[in-house]
Protein backbone atom coordinates (compact mmCIF):
# COMPACT_ATOMS: atom_id res chain seq x y z
CA UNK A 1 0.00 0.00 0.00
CA UNK A 2 1.34 3.46 -0.90
CA UNK A 3 2.17 5.97 1.82
CA UNK A 4 -0.71 8.44 2.29
CA UNK A 5 0.52 11.80 3.49
CA UNK A 6 -1.98 14.29 4.99
CA UNK A 7 -1.19 17.43 3.03
CA UNK A 8 -3.88 19.94 3.92
CA UNK A 9 -5.76 17.47 6.17
CA UNK A 10 -6.28 19.10 9.55
CA UNK A 11 -9.29 17.11 10.80
CA UNK A 12 -7.98 14.39 13.12
CA UNK A 13 -10.90 12.01 12.56
CA UNK A 14 -10.59 12.22 8.78
CA UNK A 15 -6.85 11.65 9.01
CA UNK A 16 -7.17 8.51 11.12
CA UNK A 17 -10.21 6.98 9.47
CA UNK A 18 -8.86 7.39 5.95
CA UNK A 19 -5.51 5.86 6.87
CA UNK A 20 -3.21 8.85 6.44
CA UNK A 21 0.26 8.67 7.93
CA UNK A 22 0.15 10.16 11.43
CA UNK A 23 3.11 11.38 13.42
CA UNK A 24 1.87 10.47 16.89
CA UNK A 25 1.41 13.60 18.99
CA UNK A 26 -1.26 12.08 21.24
CA UNK A 27 0.71 12.61 24.47
CA UNK A 28 -0.28 16.25 24.10
CA UNK A 29 -3.58 15.08 25.61
CA UNK A 30 -1.82 13.91 28.78
CA UNK A 31 0.13 17.14 29.15
CA UNK A 32 -3.01 19.24 28.70
CA UNK A 33 -4.81 17.21 31.38
CA UNK A 34 -1.91 17.58 33.81
CA UNK A 35 -1.36 21.30 33.16
CA UNK A 36 -2.73 23.28 36.10
CA UNK A 37 -3.48 26.36 33.99
CA UNK A 38 -7.12 26.99 33.16
CA UNK A 39 -6.19 28.82 29.95
CA UNK A 40 -3.27 27.59 27.84
CA UNK A 41 -1.96 29.73 24.98
CA UNK A 42 0.44 28.04 22.55
CA UNK A 43 1.69 30.44 19.84
CA UNK A 44 3.47 28.75 16.93
CA UNK A 45 4.40 29.62 13.33
CA UNK A 46 1.89 28.85 10.59
CA UNK A 47 1.68 25.25 9.37
CA UNK A 48 3.23 23.79 12.52
CA UNK A 49 0.33 21.43 13.31
CA UNK A 50 -1.78 23.68 15.53
CA UNK A 51 -5.15 22.94 13.91
CA UNK A 52 -4.63 19.17 13.77
CA UNK A 53 -3.60 19.07 17.42
CA UNK A 54 -6.65 21.02 18.59
CA UNK A 55 -8.84 18.80 16.44
CA UNK A 56 -7.31 15.76 18.15
CA UNK A 57 -8.01 17.23 21.59
CA UNK A 58 -11.63 17.94 20.62
CA UNK A 59 -12.25 14.42 19.37
CA UNK A 60 -10.70 13.00 22.51
CA UNK A 61 -12.65 14.98 25.11
CA UNK A 62 -15.91 15.86 23.39
CA UNK A 63 -19.01 14.32 24.97
CA UNK A 64 -21.63 16.24 22.98
CA UNK A 65 -21.65 14.17 19.80
CA UNK A 66 -22.80 10.99 21.55
CA UNK A 67 -20.06 9.09 19.72
CA UNK A 68 -17.35 6.90 21.17
CA UNK A 69 -14.13 7.93 19.46
CA UNK A 70 -11.92 5.33 21.10
CA UNK A 71 -11.14 3.80 17.70
CA UNK A 72 -9.38 7.00 16.68
CA UNK A 73 -6.76 6.49 19.38
CA UNK A 74 -6.11 2.78 18.91
CA UNK A 75 -2.38 2.08 18.98
CA UNK A 76 -1.44 5.66 19.87
CA UNK A 77 0.84 6.55 22.76
CA UNK A 78 -1.97 8.01 24.85
CA UNK A 79 -3.46 4.52 25.22
CA UNK A 80 -0.57 3.64 27.52
CA UNK A 81 -2.05 6.03 30.10
CA UNK A 82 -5.36 4.61 31.39
CA UNK A 83 -5.89 7.54 33.76
CA UNK A 84 -6.10 9.76 30.69
CA UNK A 85 -8.19 7.36 28.63
CA UNK A 86 -10.78 7.40 31.41
CA UNK A 87 -11.54 11.01 30.46
CA UNK A 88 -12.22 10.19 26.81
CA UNK A 89 -15.56 11.56 25.51
CA UNK A 90 -16.47 12.68 29.02
CA UNK A 91 -16.36 16.48 28.80
CA UNK A 92 -18.48 18.74 26.58
CA UNK A 93 -16.14 20.64 24.27
CA UNK A 94 -16.11 23.30 21.58
CA UNK A 95 -13.63 23.54 18.71
CA UNK A 96 -13.53 26.79 16.76
CA UNK A 97 -11.04 28.19 14.25
CA UNK A 98 -10.88 31.86 13.24
CA UNK A 99 -8.69 31.17 10.20
CA UNK A 100 -11.50 32.05 7.77
CA UNK A 101 -12.50 35.34 9.40
CA UNK A 102 -9.75 37.41 7.76
CA UNK A 103 -11.44 40.38 6.13
CA UNK A 104 -10.64 43.61 4.33
CA UNK A 105 -13.06 45.62 6.46
CA UNK A 106 -14.59 45.42 9.92
CA UNK A 107 -18.08 45.07 8.47
CA UNK A 108 -17.00 42.04 6.43
CA UNK A 109 -15.31 40.57 9.51
CA UNK A 110 -18.57 40.81 11.46
CA UNK A 111 -20.44 39.07 8.64
CA UNK A 112 -17.88 36.27 8.63
CA UNK A 113 -18.06 35.91 12.41
CA UNK A 114 -21.85 35.89 12.25
CA UNK A 115 -21.74 33.03 9.74
CA UNK A 116 -19.03 31.17 11.67
CA UNK A 117 -20.91 31.29 14.97
CA UNK A 118 -24.08 30.23 13.16
CA UNK A 119 -22.26 27.15 11.83
CA UNK A 120 -20.89 26.41 15.30
CA UNK A 121 -24.33 26.65 16.90
CA UNK A 122 -25.76 24.41 14.20
CA UNK A 123 -23.56 21.57 15.51
CA UNK A 124 -25.53 21.70 18.78
CA UNK A 125 -28.98 22.51 17.33
CA UNK A 126 -30.84 19.35 18.33
CA UNK A 127 -28.98 18.87 21.59
CA UNK A 128 -29.77 22.34 22.93
CA UNK A 129 -33.06 23.40 21.32
CA UNK A 130 -34.73 20.13 22.33
CA UNK A 131 -33.44 20.32 25.90
CA UNK A 132 -35.65 21.45 28.76
CA UNK A 133 -32.53 22.73 30.58
CA UNK A 134 -32.48 25.96 28.54
CA UNK A 135 -34.86 28.80 29.23
CA UNK A 136 -37.07 30.24 26.52
CA UNK A 137 -34.88 33.36 26.53
CA UNK A 138 -31.76 31.26 26.00
CA UNK A 139 -33.43 29.48 23.08
CA UNK A 140 -34.36 32.80 21.47
CA UNK A 141 -30.72 33.90 21.71
CA UNK A 142 -29.61 30.52 20.32
CA UNK A 143 -31.98 30.81 17.34
CA UNK A 144 -30.79 34.35 16.59
CA UNK A 145 -27.19 33.18 16.34
CA UNK A 146 -28.25 30.09 14.41
CA UNK A 147 -30.20 32.13 11.84
CA UNK A 148 -27.41 34.77 11.50
CA UNK A 149 -29.68 37.41 13.05
CA UNK A 150 -27.52 38.27 16.04
CA UNK A 151 -26.20 41.81 16.41
CA UNK A 152 -22.57 42.76 17.07
CA UNK A 153 -22.91 42.30 20.83
CA UNK A 154 -24.62 38.92 20.40
CA UNK A 155 -21.81 37.67 18.16
CA UNK A 156 -19.10 38.91 20.53
CA UNK A 157 -20.70 36.98 23.40
CA UNK A 158 -21.72 33.88 21.41
CA UNK A 159 -18.78 31.69 22.46
CA UNK A 160 -19.33 32.34 26.16
CA UNK A 161 -23.07 31.79 25.82
CA UNK A 162 -22.49 28.43 24.15
CA UNK A 163 -20.39 27.30 27.14
CA UNK A 164 -23.29 28.36 29.38
CA UNK A 165 -25.80 26.37 27.33
CA UNK A 166 -23.66 23.21 27.30
CA UNK A 167 -23.05 23.51 31.03
CA UNK A 168 -26.79 23.75 31.60
CA UNK A 169 -27.42 20.52 29.67
CA UNK A 170 -24.49 18.44 30.94
CA UNK A 171 -23.87 19.87 34.38
CA UNK A 172 -20.15 19.81 33.53
CA UNK A 173 -17.84 22.67 32.69
CA UNK A 174 -16.79 22.92 29.06
CA UNK A 175 -13.46 22.58 27.20
CA UNK A 176 -12.88 25.29 24.56
CA UNK A 177 -10.31 24.82 21.80
CA UNK A 178 -9.80 28.07 19.88
CA UNK A 179 -7.52 27.89 16.84
CA UNK A 180 -5.82 30.79 15.03
CA UNK A 181 -7.34 33.38 17.32
CA UNK A 182 -5.04 36.09 15.89
CA UNK A 183 -5.70 35.47 12.18
CA UNK A 184 -8.29 38.25 11.87
CA UNK A 185 -6.12 40.57 13.99
CA UNK A 186 -3.19 40.39 11.55
CA UNK A 187 -5.51 41.12 8.63
CA UNK A 188 -7.19 43.96 10.49
CA UNK A 189 -3.82 45.56 11.11
CA UNK A 190 -2.96 45.34 7.42
CA UNK A 191 -6.36 46.75 6.41
CA UNK A 192 -6.66 49.56 8.96
CA UNK A 193 -9.57 48.33 11.08
CA UNK A 194 -7.32 47.08 13.87
CA UNK A 195 -8.72 49.28 16.65
CA UNK A 196 -12.33 48.24 15.97
CA UNK A 197 -11.46 44.58 15.80
CA UNK A 198 -9.42 44.69 19.02
CA UNK A 199 -12.45 46.02 20.89
CA UNK A 200 -14.52 43.12 19.54
CA UNK A 201 -11.84 40.56 20.42
CA UNK A 202 -11.57 41.92 23.95
CA UNK A 203 -15.25 41.06 24.48
CA UNK A 204 -15.10 37.79 22.54
CA UNK A 205 -11.97 36.46 24.29
CA UNK A 206 -12.72 37.99 27.68
CA UNK A 207 -16.23 36.60 27.80
CA UNK A 208 -15.18 33.06 26.88
CA UNK A 209 -12.03 32.84 28.98
CA UNK A 210 -11.98 35.49 31.71
CA UNK A 211 -13.56 34.20 34.93
CA UNK A 212 -15.99 32.07 32.92
CA UNK A 213 -17.60 29.80 35.52
CA UNK A 214 -18.69 27.42 32.74
CA UNK A 215 -15.15 26.83 31.48
CA UNK A 216 -13.21 23.68 32.38
CA UNK A 217 -10.13 24.54 30.34
CA UNK A 218 -9.28 26.60 27.29
CA UNK A 219 -6.51 25.85 24.80
CA UNK A 220 -5.76 28.68 22.38
CA UNK A 221 -3.38 28.69 19.43
CA UNK A 222 -2.18 31.41 17.10
CA UNK A 223 1.06 32.81 15.78
CA UNK A 224 1.65 35.59 18.31
CA UNK A 225 0.69 36.66 21.78
CA UNK A 226 -1.07 39.89 20.88
CA UNK A 227 -0.64 42.37 23.72
CA UNK A 228 -3.17 45.08 23.11
CA UNK A 229 -6.25 46.41 24.86
CA UNK A 230 -6.28 43.69 27.53
CA UNK A 231 -7.05 40.75 25.25
CA UNK A 232 -5.00 38.57 27.59
CA UNK A 233 -3.68 40.78 30.37
CA UNK A 234 -6.94 40.57 32.37
CA UNK A 235 -7.27 36.81 32.08
CA UNK A 236 -6.67 34.76 35.20
CA UNK A 237 -4.92 31.39 35.21
CA UNK A 238 -3.46 31.81 31.71
CA UNK A 239 -0.10 30.31 30.85
CA UNK A 240 1.70 31.06 27.59
CA UNK A 241 4.04 28.47 26.06
CA UNK A 242 5.91 30.33 23.36
CA UNK A 243 8.94 29.18 21.37
CA UNK A 244 11.04 30.27 24.34
CA UNK A 245 9.57 27.57 26.62
CA UNK A 246 10.25 23.84 26.43
CA UNK A 247 6.78 22.68 27.47
CA UNK A 248 4.68 21.39 24.52
CA UNK A 249 7.59 21.98 22.11
CA UNK A 250 7.70 18.45 20.68
CA UNK A 251 4.02 18.53 19.68
CA UNK A 252 4.39 21.39 17.20
CA UNK A 253 7.00 20.43 14.63
CA UNK A 254 8.74 17.12 13.92
CA UNK A 255 11.63 15.81 15.99
CA UNK A 256 14.69 14.17 14.46
CA UNK A 257 13.43 10.68 15.41
CA UNK A 258 10.04 11.37 13.86
CA UNK A 259 11.62 12.53 10.61
CA UNK A 260 14.03 9.57 10.53
CA UNK A 261 11.08 7.17 10.94
CA UNK A 262 9.08 8.88 8.19
CA UNK A 263 12.04 8.85 5.79
CA UNK A 264 12.59 5.15 6.49
CA UNK A 265 8.93 4.34 5.79
CA UNK A 266 9.15 6.35 2.56
CA UNK A 267 12.55 4.80 1.63
CA UNK A 268 14.15 8.26 1.47
CA UNK A 269 16.90 7.82 4.07
CA UNK A 270 19.55 8.83 1.53
CA UNK A 271 18.07 12.35 1.48
CA UNK A 272 18.29 12.77 5.26
CA UNK A 273 21.22 15.19 5.45
CA UNK A 274 19.97 17.45 2.66
CA UNK A 275 16.48 17.50 4.20
CA UNK A 276 18.02 18.45 7.54
CA UNK A 277 19.79 21.45 6.01
CA UNK A 278 16.61 22.61 4.33
CA UNK A 279 13.92 22.11 6.97
CA UNK A 280 15.48 21.52 10.41
CA UNK A 281 16.87 24.17 12.73
CA UNK A 282 13.94 25.50 14.76
CA UNK A 283 15.25 25.41 18.29
CA UNK A 284 13.20 25.42 21.49
CA UNK A 285 15.61 25.20 24.40
CA UNK A 286 17.64 22.03 23.72
CA UNK A 287 15.13 20.58 21.24
CA UNK A 288 15.57 21.05 17.49
CA UNK A 289 12.55 20.71 15.26
CA UNK A 290 11.69 20.37 11.57
CA UNK A 291 8.99 22.37 9.81
CA UNK A 292 6.26 19.68 9.55
CA UNK A 293 4.50 21.18 6.53
CA UNK A 294 7.73 21.22 4.54
CA UNK A 295 8.70 17.69 5.56
CA UNK A 296 5.35 16.19 4.53
CA UNK A 297 5.46 17.98 1.18
CA UNK A 298 9.10 17.01 0.62
CA UNK A 299 8.40 13.33 1.31
CA UNK A 300 5.26 13.47 -0.84
CA UNK A 301 7.51 14.64 -3.70
CA UNK A 302 10.08 11.90 -3.18
CA UNK A 303 12.62 14.13 -1.44
CA UNK A 304 12.45 17.13 -3.78
CA UNK A 305 14.01 20.10 -1.96
CA UNK A 306 11.85 23.16 -2.48
CA UNK A 307 10.62 26.07 -0.39
CA UNK A 308 7.16 24.73 0.42
CA UNK A 309 6.58 26.98 3.43
CA UNK A 310 6.84 30.17 1.35
CA UNK A 311 3.80 29.18 -0.68
CA UNK A 312 1.47 28.78 2.31
CA UNK A 313 0.98 32.48 2.92
CA UNK A 314 1.44 35.82 1.23
CA UNK A 315 3.82 36.85 4.06
CA UNK A 316 2.42 40.35 3.55
CA UNK A 317 3.10 41.67 7.04
CA UNK A 318 6.69 40.38 7.07
CA UNK A 319 7.41 41.70 3.58
CA UNK A 320 6.05 45.15 4.33
CA UNK A 321 7.82 45.27 7.66
CA UNK A 322 11.25 44.43 6.26
CA UNK A 323 10.97 46.51 3.11
CA UNK A 324 10.20 49.61 5.17
CA UNK A 325 12.51 48.85 8.10
CA UNK A 326 15.13 51.39 9.12
CA UNK A 327 18.70 51.26 7.86
CA UNK A 328 20.04 49.56 10.98
CA UNK A 329 17.69 46.60 10.51
CA UNK A 330 18.68 46.28 6.85
CA UNK A 331 22.37 46.29 7.78
CA UNK A 332 21.86 43.56 10.40
CA UNK A 333 20.31 41.34 7.73
CA UNK A 334 23.69 41.28 6.02
CA UNK A 335 24.98 39.17 8.94
CA UNK A 336 21.90 36.95 9.01
CA UNK A 337 22.11 36.22 5.29
CA UNK A 338 25.73 35.17 5.80
CA UNK A 339 24.58 32.49 8.26
CA UNK A 340 25.73 34.41 11.32
CA UNK A 341 23.84 34.93 14.57
CA UNK A 342 22.83 38.29 15.97
CA UNK A 343 21.89 39.26 19.53
CA UNK A 344 18.73 41.32 19.92
CA UNK A 345 16.12 42.18 22.54
CA UNK A 346 12.76 40.48 22.07
CA UNK A 347 9.48 40.36 23.95
CA UNK A 348 6.79 37.70 23.98
CA UNK A 349 3.93 40.20 23.94
CA UNK A 350 3.62 42.00 20.62
CA UNK A 351 1.67 45.17 19.92
CA UNK A 352 1.27 45.29 16.15
CA UNK A 353 1.04 49.10 15.83
CA UNK A 354 4.51 49.32 17.43
CA UNK A 355 6.12 47.38 14.57
CA UNK A 356 7.03 50.34 12.32
CA UNK A 357 8.83 52.17 15.12
CA UNK A 358 10.14 49.40 17.41
CA UNK A 359 13.15 47.33 16.42
CA UNK A 360 12.44 45.03 19.36
CA UNK A 361 8.95 44.34 18.00
CA UNK A 362 10.39 43.55 14.56
CA UNK A 363 12.81 40.92 15.86
CA UNK A 364 10.08 39.48 18.10
CA UNK A 365 7.69 39.13 15.18
CA UNK A 366 10.33 37.43 13.02
CA UNK A 367 11.21 35.01 15.84
CA UNK A 368 7.70 33.96 16.79
CA UNK A 369 6.50 33.79 13.18
CA UNK A 370 9.22 31.25 12.35
CA UNK A 371 11.44 33.48 10.20
CA UNK A 372 14.20 33.35 12.82
CA UNK A 373 15.05 30.97 15.62
CA UNK A 374 16.98 31.36 18.83
CA UNK A 375 19.79 29.29 20.28
CA UNK A 376 20.05 31.17 23.56
CA UNK A 377 18.09 33.74 25.55
CA UNK A 378 19.13 35.64 28.66
CA UNK A 379 17.36 38.08 30.92
CA UNK A 380 19.25 41.37 30.99
CA UNK A 381 18.67 44.84 32.39
CA UNK A 382 16.99 45.70 29.09
CA UNK A 383 14.62 42.73 29.02
CA UNK A 384 15.01 39.46 27.16
CA UNK A 385 18.14 39.21 25.00
CA UNK A 386 18.20 36.41 22.41
CA UNK A 387 20.74 35.10 19.95
CA UNK A 388 18.88 34.92 16.64
CA UNK A 389 19.66 33.28 13.32
CA UNK A 390 17.93 32.06 10.18
CA UNK A 391 16.87 28.47 10.99
CA UNK A 392 17.50 26.70 7.69
CA UNK A 393 17.97 27.03 3.97
CA UNK A 394 14.26 27.11 3.19
CA UNK A 395 13.72 30.21 5.33
CA UNK A 396 16.88 31.74 3.87
CA UNK A 397 15.29 31.38 0.45
CA UNK A 398 12.15 33.08 1.78
CA UNK A 399 14.29 36.13 2.56
CA UNK A 400 15.94 35.98 -0.85
CA UNK A 401 12.50 35.88 -2.51
CA UNK A 402 11.48 38.92 -0.48
CA UNK A 403 14.65 40.76 -1.45
CA UNK A 404 14.05 39.88 -5.08
CA UNK A 405 10.58 41.39 -4.80
CA UNK A 406 11.94 44.57 -3.21
CA UNK A 407 14.25 45.09 -6.15
CA UNK A 408 11.56 44.29 -8.67
CA UNK A 409 9.16 46.88 -7.21
CA UNK A 410 11.03 49.81 -8.75
CA UNK A 411 12.78 47.87 -11.46
CA UNK A 412 10.65 45.60 -13.55
CA UNK A 413 11.35 41.95 -12.77
CA UNK A 414 12.92 41.72 -16.21
CA UNK A 415 15.25 44.63 -15.42
CA UNK A 416 16.32 42.99 -12.19
CA UNK A 417 17.12 39.81 -14.08
CA UNK A 418 19.06 41.92 -16.61
CA UNK A 419 21.00 43.49 -13.74
CA UNK A 420 22.04 40.06 -12.46
CA UNK A 421 22.80 38.83 -15.95
CA UNK A 422 25.00 41.84 -16.70
CA UNK A 423 26.91 41.17 -13.49
CA UNK A 424 27.69 37.51 -14.17
CA UNK A 425 28.51 38.12 -17.85
CA UNK A 426 30.75 41.09 -17.15
CA UNK A 427 28.68 43.61 -19.12
CA UNK A 428 29.75 46.40 -16.80
CA UNK A 429 28.27 49.30 -18.77
CA UNK A 430 24.84 47.70 -18.60
CA UNK A 431 25.34 46.80 -14.93
CA UNK A 432 26.26 50.39 -14.02
CA UNK A 433 23.36 51.80 -16.04
CA UNK A 434 20.66 49.56 -14.52
CA UNK A 435 22.13 49.93 -11.03
CA UNK A 436 22.05 53.72 -11.39
CA UNK A 437 18.43 53.63 -12.52
CA UNK A 438 17.41 51.52 -9.57
CA UNK A 439 19.21 53.61 -6.97
CA UNK A 440 17.46 56.73 -8.24
CA UNK A 441 13.98 55.27 -7.72
CA UNK A 442 14.54 53.21 -4.55
CA UNK A 443 14.25 55.94 -1.94
CA UNK A 444 11.25 54.30 -0.28
CA UNK A 445 13.36 51.26 0.59
CA UNK A 446 16.90 52.59 1.10
CA UNK A 447 17.22 56.19 2.23
CA UNK A 448 20.21 57.23 0.15
CA UNK A 449 21.39 60.72 1.09
CA UNK A 450 24.53 62.70 1.89
CA UNK A 451 24.86 60.97 5.26
CA UNK A 452 24.31 57.41 4.09
CA UNK A 453 27.13 55.19 5.30
CA UNK A 454 29.20 52.82 3.18
CA UNK A 455 27.70 49.94 5.19
CA UNK A 456 24.22 50.76 3.87
CA UNK A 457 25.39 50.66 0.25
CA UNK A 458 27.15 47.41 1.11
CA UNK A 459 23.92 45.87 2.43
CA UNK A 460 22.09 47.17 -0.64
CA UNK A 461 24.47 45.42 -3.09
CA UNK A 462 24.47 42.28 -0.95
CA UNK A 463 20.70 42.19 -1.29
CA UNK A 464 20.97 42.49 -5.06
CA UNK A 465 23.52 39.69 -5.51
CA UNK A 466 21.65 37.36 -3.12
CA UNK A 467 19.63 36.39 -6.18
CA UNK A 468 22.75 34.61 -7.49
CA UNK A 469 23.27 32.21 -4.59
CA UNK A 470 22.42 29.22 -6.76
CA UNK A 471 25.48 30.00 -8.86
CA UNK A 472 27.89 31.62 -6.39
CA UNK A 473 29.21 31.28 -2.87
CA UNK A 474 28.74 34.83 -1.59
CA UNK A 475 31.01 36.01 1.22
CA UNK A 476 30.66 39.38 2.90
CA UNK A 477 33.18 41.21 5.10
CA UNK A 478 35.53 38.22 5.22
CA UNK A 479 39.20 38.40 6.19
CA UNK A 480 41.37 38.21 3.08
CA UNK A 481 45.02 39.06 2.49
CA UNK A 482 45.78 42.14 4.57
CA UNK A 483 42.25 43.21 5.38
CA UNK A 484 38.57 42.39 4.94
CA UNK A 485 37.05 42.43 1.48
CA UNK A 486 33.55 43.84 1.14
CA UNK A 487 32.13 41.13 -1.08
CA UNK A 488 33.51 38.00 -2.72
CA UNK A 489 31.54 35.99 -5.27
CA UNK A 490 33.04 32.55 -5.79
CA UNK A 491 31.49 30.56 -8.67
CA UNK A 492 30.23 27.08 -7.89
CA UNK A 493 31.15 26.18 -11.47
CA UNK A 494 34.40 28.06 -12.34
CA UNK A 495 34.17 26.89 -15.94
CA UNK A 496 30.82 28.62 -16.35
CA UNK A 497 31.13 31.78 -14.23
CA UNK A 498 33.97 34.10 -13.27
CA UNK A 499 34.96 34.96 -9.70
CA UNK A 500 34.47 38.54 -8.53
CA UNK A 501 35.80 40.68 -5.69
CA UNK A 502 33.71 43.82 -5.03
CA UNK A 503 34.83 46.80 -2.97
CA UNK A 504 32.56 49.75 -2.09
CA UNK A 505 33.43 53.35 -1.33
CA UNK A 506 31.40 56.42 -0.53
CA UNK A 507 32.76 59.39 -2.47
CA UNK A 508 35.02 61.66 -0.44
CA UNK A 509 34.72 65.44 -0.65
CA UNK A 510 37.77 66.03 -2.87
CA UNK A 511 37.33 63.24 -5.41
CA UNK A 512 35.01 62.44 -8.26
CA UNK A 513 32.93 59.27 -8.29
CA UNK A 514 35.20 57.74 -10.94
CA UNK A 515 38.31 58.51 -8.88
CA UNK A 516 36.70 57.01 -5.78
CA UNK A 517 35.81 53.84 -7.69
CA UNK A 518 39.45 53.49 -8.80
CA UNK A 519 40.60 53.82 -5.18
CA UNK A 520 38.26 50.95 -4.28
CA UNK A 521 39.73 48.97 -7.17
CA UNK A 522 43.32 49.66 -6.08
CA UNK A 523 42.50 48.53 -2.54
CA UNK A 524 41.59 45.05 -3.80
CA UNK A 525 45.10 44.64 -5.23
CA UNK A 526 47.00 46.43 -2.45
CA UNK A 527 45.42 44.33 0.30
CA UNK A 528 45.58 41.12 -1.73
CA UNK A 529 41.92 40.27 -1.35
CA UNK A 530 42.26 37.56 -4.00
CA UNK A 531 44.00 35.48 -1.31
CA UNK A 532 40.48 34.57 -0.25
CA UNK A 533 40.24 32.45 -3.41
CA UNK A 534 43.38 30.39 -2.73
CA UNK A 535 41.40 27.30 -1.72
CA UNK A 536 39.37 27.32 -4.92
CA UNK A 537 40.34 26.23 -8.47
CA UNK A 538 40.20 29.78 -9.79
CA UNK A 539 42.80 31.44 -12.05
CA UNK A 540 41.01 34.62 -13.08
CA UNK A 541 39.01 37.10 -11.06
CA UNK A 542 37.29 40.38 -11.85
CA UNK A 543 37.99 43.15 -9.36
CA UNK A 544 35.07 45.59 -9.15
CA UNK A 545 35.26 49.03 -7.55
CA UNK A 546 31.91 50.70 -6.90
CA UNK A 547 31.63 54.28 -5.68
CA UNK A 548 28.47 55.91 -4.33
CA UNK A 549 27.40 59.47 -3.66
CA UNK A 550 23.81 59.82 -2.53
CA UNK A 551 21.87 58.37 -5.52
CA UNK A 552 24.76 58.35 -7.96
CA UNK A 553 27.07 55.46 -8.72
CA UNK A 554 30.25 54.70 -10.68
CA UNK A 555 31.61 51.24 -11.50
CA UNK A 556 35.13 50.39 -12.63
CA UNK A 557 36.73 46.96 -13.10
CA UNK A 558 40.05 45.23 -13.60
CA UNK A 559 40.90 41.66 -14.55
CA UNK A 560 43.34 39.88 -12.24
CA UNK A 561 45.21 36.68 -13.01
CA UNK A 562 45.96 34.65 -9.90
CA UNK A 563 49.48 33.17 -10.17
CA UNK A 564 50.01 29.46 -9.72
CA UNK A 565 51.79 28.52 -6.50
CA UNK A 566 54.92 27.36 -8.35
CA UNK A 567 55.11 30.71 -10.18
CA UNK A 568 54.75 32.79 -7.05
CA UNK A 569 58.43 32.66 -6.09
CA UNK A 570 58.15 30.41 -3.02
Amino acid sequence: MSLRLPIGVSDFKQLIETDYYFVDKSLLIKDIIEDGAIIILIPRPRRFGKTLNLSMLHYFFNATSGENNSHLFQGLLIQEHPECMAKQNSIPSIFLSLKDTKAGSYETFLQLMQALMGELYDQYRSLLLESDKLSDQDKIYFKNILSRQGNESDIANALKMLTKFLYAVYGNRVMVFLDEYDAPIHTAYANEHYDQLIIFMRTFMGGAFQDNIYLEKGVITGILRIAQASIFSDLNNIDTYSLLRRMYAEYFGFTQNEVDTLLAVAHLERHGEDIKQWYNGYQVKELKLYNPWSIVNCVKRAGSLEHYWLGTSANTLIKNLLSHANLEVKKVFESLLQGEAIVKSVKENIVLPELPRSEEAIWSLLLFSGYLTTTECKVSDYGLSCELRIPNREVGLVYHEMIREWFSVSLSLGSYDQLLQSLITGNWDAFAHILQDYIRVSGSYFDFNANTSEAVYHAFILGIVSGLRDHYIILSNREAGYGRCDLAMIPKDPLKHKAMILEFKRRSTFRTLRQTARIALDQIAEKDYTALLAQHPIKNVTAVGIAFAEKNVAVTTREIVIPLVEDAGF
